[in-house]
Parts: structure tokens; sequence; C-alpha cells
């Protein structure tokens, strides 16, 4: 009996590592698919210019405000990945990069799945795939087409979600 065991735990352990690095490369080959698409759909963060700055004005005076709201979807969204809904934290989430597979570093490929995950769904309505953020880090602007935008803004209570839509001009029937 004594000379089956080293044979069983070689077996064992050989039937261990196999497992362990088929499901492994199973997942490296799905995360990199995934990887893709997001890469594929990247983000960037910009310095709010002058011309992102009229159009705030501009939609803050007179276009239609269609929602306002602290603590809205996208609030629920970072809070979600466990980062603080706020402007900054939207920020992160569009400037981050998605790492290369890690068979060592399950828990890294799970907080970047998260997060590629919360780019796709967070950030979805921007139309140009970016997101100004004003000179103090308060304030950020998504587009989501030429007559919608989607502003951020820190306040005591969380972050304010408010979605601007240019209003429909009187039309004749």
């Amino acid at each position: 009996m004594k000379r089956l065991i080293p044979p069983i735990v070689i077996v064992v352990a050989v039937v261990g590592a196999g497992t362990w690095l088929f499901i492994n490369l199973r997942t490296k080959q799905q995360y990199a698919r995934f990887r893709d698409e997001v890469v594929g759909n990247s983000f960037s963060v910009k310095a709010m210019d002058e011309g992102a700055k009229a159009l705030l004005a501009k939609a803050r005076a007179d276009w239609k405000e269609v929602y306002s709201e602290v603590g809205g979807p996208q609030s629920k969204g970072l809070d979600a990945i466990g980062l603080r809904p706020c402007v900054a934290s939207m920020a992160e989430v569009c400037a981050y990069q998605l790492p290369e597979y890690s068979f060592v570093s399950p828990s890294q490929i799970k907080r970047a799945t998260l997060f590629g995950l919360s780019q796709l769904i967070i950030l979805a309505p921007s139309s140009d795939k970016s997101l100004y953020v004003s000179h103090d880090g308060h304030i950020a602007l998504m587009r989501c087409g030429t007559s919608c935008i989607f502003v951020f803004s820190d306040e005591d209570a969380g972050l304010r979600e408010t979605l601007y839509r240019l209003k429909a001009k009187n039309v004749e029937p």
C-alpha cells in the first residue's frame, strides 16, 4: 500500500494541474474576446474646453431638463463596483484600461471585468465616447448626440445626474 501512495499523489497533482490549466485557458480566451470588445469601445477623459463649457451653459439656460436625480443609474453602477458615486469615479471608470489576462491574479481579472462592464453600461449614452471634466473636477459632461447631453455634478448628497435635451421648435401641424 505504501508503494501506491506516491503514484496516487502524482496522478492527483497532474489531474489537478491539468484541470486548472484547462479552466484558465478557457477563461483567458473568453476574457480576450471581452477585452477586445471593451477596447474597441474605449472611452477617454478630456478636459472641458471652451466648446464644452459653452454647450453646458447653453443647455442649462435654454434646453429642457428631462431628468435630474441624485443617486441615479450611473451612481448605482459606480456603487455596485465599489466606487463612491462622484465625478472622479466616473472619470476613473472611463479612463480604465483593461489589463492582459493574468493566470496568477484572478482578483485582478474580476476587477477588470467589472470595470469593463461598467464602461459598456454606465458610459453607453456617450456619442463621442468621451467624458468632459471641468477644471475643478466636480462637473462632467457627456454628449449623447447633437441634441442631448448628460451632466454629472458632485453635490453634498451625492452625484447628480441631469439629462438635457434641445427643446423642440414650435412646428405648425
